[in-house]
């Protein structure tokens, strides 16, 4: 039985995937290599990544000893929904990216403290030295990051970049843990998130390549980076605002033009959840206009605006992942996919090259979606809001009238 070791989970259980597909770390290593990041003061408020989570072990005990933030990475859907069900079990604060490493590894980078690789044994020394590489290359690490890896102890010392710099090696076992601590913050991408967390460039990524599911679900964790930095009150909002509106839009447009049809057309979903998707692009947009509109960055009506269109995108992004995304990773061929990638992220890039989310060009698209019937008139929306809150109030009643008639 695996165990949380210690922490605000610790003797909890976490439950593991079923079969051999994963193979988690020991109680024992565990405890040890967690004594070792803690006497170094590695863990307590840091920005971990799990790559190869596999049952999500390392980084549910990373998240339990209060790191600020925990991203486990793991392909295999089985298991990533035991992940999933883990932290929502536990009630820790961890996110779970259903992706290959690669992948995720290509998504909107974000300056780390710590990152955990636990690849399965049988991963080329290659697929790992490139994953190491694309960490150093593509911005992933805070400058003094740590990295670990564990190992077979059949295994070679991993190959790696310049900019890791091998610190110490233990074995425990069949197992060895490889340290490395990030030296050169030079020749490599700035990272989207900085050390204390504010934005540090507002240039939204423009990948040409990818899986086109990867690409959405990196656009998703980007439009919550990007909120964060709207509520921040010592980041630019105005430029965090503005980032935000031209994300939304040249997504969503790429995605109505570019990806739900296809989808359609591959029989991956049905018409009602491409309709349904298109109607909640515009709710988001509707959203998107009342913030825009809000004058001035430091106004109740900014943070009541912003919060509103967080709400909505928040919501949009979960079904899509699993009403869209999901189903589609079954139905859609890698090859498919990666056409559809590029497809995407050419009109995508080309919309955020033109500049698209004036408060003009996101009254046009909604004004669009209403004559189109993607959308209610707002008349209608208004009187819909109203009957609902009527109801509601009448429900309050009931309730309360209840809880009454109990007493007596």
């Amino acid at each position: 039985m695996t165990r949380v070791i210690a922490g605000t989970a610790g003797g909890r259980e976490l439950r593991t995937p079923s079969g051999r597909g994963t193979r988690p770390t020991s109680d024992r290593v565990r405890e040890a290599l967690f004594s070792s990041l803690e006497a170094r003061d590695a863990v307590s408020g840091a920005r971990v990544m799990d790559l190869y989570a596999g049952s999500g072990a390392l980084g549910l005990e990373a998240a339990s000893r209060g790191a600020a933030e925990v991203t486990l990475v793991e392909s295999d859907r089985a298991a990533a929904s035991v992940i999933r069900d883990n932290v929502a079990r536990l009630r820790l604060r961890a996110t779970v990216l259903p992706v290959t490493v690669a992948s995720a590894l290509q998504g909107a980078p974000r300056a780390l403290d710590l990152v955990l690789l636990d690849p399965p044994y049988d991963l080329s020394e290659e697929a790992l030295a490139a994953d190491l590489s694309a960490l150093v290359s593509r911005g992933w690490l805070d400058e003094d990051a740590l990295v670990v890896v564990e190992r077979s102890k059949r295994s070679p010392e991993p190959v790696w970049p310049d900019a890791l710099e091998p610190e110490r090696v233990k074995t425990y076992g069949e197992t060895v843990i490889w340290y490395a601590i990030h030296r050169t913050p030079t020749d490599h991408a700035t990272p989207l998130i900085s050390k204390d967390g504010q934005m540090s460039d507002y240039e939204i990524p423009r990948p040409t390549s990818g899986d086109v599911l990867d690409l959405i679900l990196a656009d998703h964790r980007l439009f919550e980076d990007l909120i964060r930095e709207c509520r921040r009150n010592d980041s630019d909002r105005a430029a965090a605002r503005s980032a935000l509106a031209e994300l939304i839009v040249a997504h969503g447009e790429a995605e109505e033009e570019k990806v739900y049809p296809a989808l359609r057309r591959k029989r991956a979903i049905t018409e009602h959840e491409q309709e349904h998707g298109e109607e909640e692009h515009a709710e988001i947009n509707e959203a998107l206009v009342a913030f825009l509109e809000a004058k001035g960055t430091d106004t109740d009506k900014y943070d009541t605006a912003l919060e509103e269109l967080a709400t909505v995108l928040n919501h949009h992004a979960n079904e899509e992942e699993q009403t869209i995304l999901n189903p589609a990773r079954e139905e859609v061929s890698e090859q498919a996919r990666a056409t559809l990638g590029v497809e995407w992220l050419a009109r995508r890039n080309e919309l955020l090259e033109q500049g698209c989310a004036s408060l003009e060009q996101v009254e046009a698209i909604l004004h669009r979606a209403e004559k189109e019937g993607v959308i209610a008139a707002p008349e209608a929306r208004e009187k819909a809001d109203a009957i609902k809150e009527e109801a509601k109030e009448e429900a309050k009643k009931v309730e309360e009238a209840s809880k009454e008639a109990a007493k007596d």
